[in-house]
């Protein structure tokens, strides 16, 4: 039986993984198919086959199922900054305390920032989950600003707001876990190239082409996930998982303030991710977990953004430590749980190209920290 259920599992993981070849274009974005926790993240965003805590709500809604406890987090404060913006602020300091306002020193300091996506997030993630049941709030305002050479900068900023509301089920003695969400969106914020042109005609009030209808979309909508897992043996700690987020796609209908309609953000694709976990050391005081998700199959982005890697050690309730691969670089992360409170910690990070390892310059490396206060 043990050796059936290790092949089902390499099985899986290779179906999976050429799977996520089939579709792929020279796009080139940040692949956010949903909501990303710190730990997840921690552990290079494996977390499919695994989703053990509230972070099921966003990954893989079948994890609800197999939670043995409650747990209610009411402040529950997030903050992220990549490592490109803490270097243009040590930067931006060194040229204003040094008292050169030449042209010169103006522009090596821009080229010196040219091309770099600087970034920083602020968020709130309250939640409450129980076995079978959960729901969450994640209201996030995610900025990023890339400058270029050329006197222009791209602009990502906004507030984002995900509410899901999921239940789950198990079956077979608990072999076989299946649940679902229900989420309302919404999205605020401008997402668009300037240039000095258009920036005049922004300030200046210009309809048209300028005005600020022409920059800010917004809307809101409702999406549907699904989700399963499986252990191939009742005792094992072995689960393969498969969820599907925005199932036939989540339209976004647009804001309207009643003088004024602003466009409505692109519909959200949907995306099949699966995922594989096992644990190669589990005891009543510790255990080790190792994961391999392949994220938004069928999505048209290259693979070597599409497989994450991680793992994580557990010590008893109050620590635990992440490492893993996303994206083709490094992650880590750590969780401590004292008294009420719980601080997550993770870096990882994004690539904004097309491929992973394409450009290094397009690399952004973030450090993200999650405090809650339990219940």
């Amino acid at each position: 039986m043990r050796n059936a259920a290790w092949t089902t599992c390499v099985r899986f993981l290779v179906a999976v993984t050429i799977a996520a070849g089939w579709a792929q274009n020279s796009n080139a974005s940040e692949l956010r198919w949903t909501h990303f926790g710190v730990r997840p993240l921690g552990m290079g965003n494996a977390f499919v086959g695994q989703a053990d805590d509230f972070n099921a709500l966003y990954y893989n809604p079948a994890g609800l199922a197999w939670l043995n406890t409650w747990t209610f987090e009411v402040l529950s404060l997030r903050g992220e900054v990549s490592a490109n913006t803490t270097s243009a602020i040590s930067d931006i300091s060194s040229f204003a305390s040094s008292g050169s306002g030449s042209t010169d020193a103006t522009i090596q300091l821009i080229q010196k920032q040219g091309g770099k996506p600087l970034g920083f997030n602020l968020g709130l993630e309250p939640f409450f989950v129980m076995p079978h049941f959960g729901f969450a709030l994640a209201l996030e305002m995610p900025t990023q600003l890339t400058f270029h050479n050329d006197i222009t900068f791209d602009v990502n900023a906004g507030p984002r707001l995900y509410l899901p509301v999921g239940m789950a089920f198990s079956f077979f003695r608990n072999r076989l876990a299946a649940g679902f969400n229900v989420k309302a969106l919404g999205q605020l914020g401008v997402d668009r190239s300037f240039d000095i042109d258009s920036l005049n005609n922004l300030t200046s009030g210009t309809s048209g082409s300028g005005s600020l209808e022409d920059y800010v979309l917004g809307g809101y909508g409702i999406g549907f996930d699904t989700g399963i897992l499986f252990r191939p043996e009742p005792k094992n700690s072995t689960t393969l998982g498969i969820s599907v987020l925005d199932v036939g796609g989540t339209a976004f209908k647009a804001v309207s303030t009643g003088t004024a309609t602003t466009g409505a953000p692109e519909t959200r694709q949907p995306s099949i991710n699966t995922g594989i976990s096992f644990k190669p050391v589990k005891t009543a005081a510790q255990y080790i977990s190792v994961n391999a998700d392949v994220a938004a199959i069928n999505q048209r982005v290259h693979y070597s953004k599409k497989v994450n890697l991680g793992a994580e050690y557990g010590l008893g309730e109050f620590l635990k430590v992440q490492a893993g691969l996303h994206q083709g670089e490094w992650t880590a992360g750590l969780q401590l749980d004292i008294m009420l409170l719980k601080l997550r910690f993770a870096t990882y990070a994004e690539q904004l190209g097309t491929a992973a390892g394409q450009d290094q310059i397009l690399s952004d490396r973030r450090y993200a920290m999650h405090l809650n206060l339990l219940l």
